[in-house]
Order: structure tokens, then C-alpha cells, then sequence
């Protein structure tokens, strides 16, 4: 499986540690996540961000395997100027956690709650 990994549009394939990547998927109401190494070293200037969108497609067949967000960045020192930059994403179901619904919903059709919801 070849991946390619693009992180707010752009293709970070390259800069990603190809071993490092890890992805669960949970068949139950859990969301999928998703891990992978940076390695931020010599004329690297990229650094990821909290809420950057990651897609990874898998090109051989030629499939969408993940989409969602960076949640969460550590950052450790492996030399003077080297860094890794642990990286864990969350599936698209962390941008529902943005927006609390403080209406009950009855005799509604579920087209109508959504409109109420996403305006």
C-alpha cells in the first residue's frame, strides 16, 4: 500500500516518518484516529498545527483510508536541531464537537434538524 498524506492541501507524503503511521479504525461509536511522525530537520520550515485536515489515501487502489484533524502535536529533540513531531489526528467526527445544540427536537423530521443545526 503506497500512501499519500496531505495535510491543509498540501502533499506532506515526503516529510512524513513512512513506519511511523498508524491508523484505528473502530467499528463502534468511537472515532477513528490516525498517528504519524514528523521529522523537522535542515531546511524543513513546515510545522503542523492544531485543526490542520489530514487526508491519507491509500494510491494503489485508490482510496480515501483517512480524513480529519490534527488534535494534538508533541514535540521531542532527538539532536541539536533535529525534531520529531508526534502527530494524532481524529476523524472529521471532532469537528462536531464545535457547535452545542441547546434545543429539543420533537415531530421534527431529521432534514429539518439539521437545517435548525448547520444554518
Amino acid at each position: 500500500m503506497n500512501l499519500k498524506i496531505t495535510i491543509d492541501g498540501t502533499d506532506r507524503t515526503s516529510l512524513i516518518k513512512r513506519k511511523s503511521f498508524k491508523k484505528s479504525d473502530v467499528k463502534t461509536t468511537q472515532v477513528d484516529t490516525a498517528s504519524f511522525d514528523y521529522m523537522y530537520y535542515g531546511t524543513r520550515t513546515w510545522k503542523p498545527t492544531i485543526n490542520d485536515e489530514v487526508i491519507v489515501e491509500d494510491t494503489d487502489a485508490g482510496t480515501r483510508i483517512f480524513g480529519g484533524r490534527i488534535i494534538a502535536i508533541d514535540v521531542k529533540m532527538t539532536n541539536v536541531n533535529d525534531l520529531v513531531y508526534k502527530i494524532k489526528c481524529k476523524d472529521y467526527t471532532v469537528d462536531l464537537d464545535t457547535t452545542l445544540v441547546a434545543e429539543t427536537f420533537e415531530s421534527k423530521t431529521v432534514l429539518e434538524i439539521i437545517q435548525a443545526i448547520i444554518p
